[in-house]
């Protein structure tokens, strides 16, 4: 049986980041660097499509966390399986 999301290792380690480092950084102090929306920020021009987590409590070490959990949600199979027809409960 899949282990729940919520229970991995990777879950918890981006549990405790937020807890022990992100939990009371400012977004005031996030855009002090000037760069944030290029770094934060996925341009899809042949749909039209912006996506802006720039104005989300997140740094480069968050983002490399939830990439983790990503990888073990197994997601890019997950999304095959949708994407060809599979029934997923």
């Amino acid at each position: 049986m899949q282990e729940k999301l919520t229970q991995s290792k990777e879950w918890t380690n981006l549990k405790n980041y937020y807890e022990q480092e992100m939990k009371n950084v400012h977004m005031r102090d996030l855009f002090k660097d000037k760069d944030r929306f290029n770094k934060y920020s996925i341009r899809l021009d042949n749909i039209g499509i912006l996506f802006d987590y720039s104005k989300n409590i997140i740094d480069d070490k968050t983002k490399q966390l939830l990439l983790d959990l990503v990888t073990a949600s197994d997601l890019k199979s997950w999304t095959e399986k949708i994407f060809s027809g599979v029934k997923i409960k």
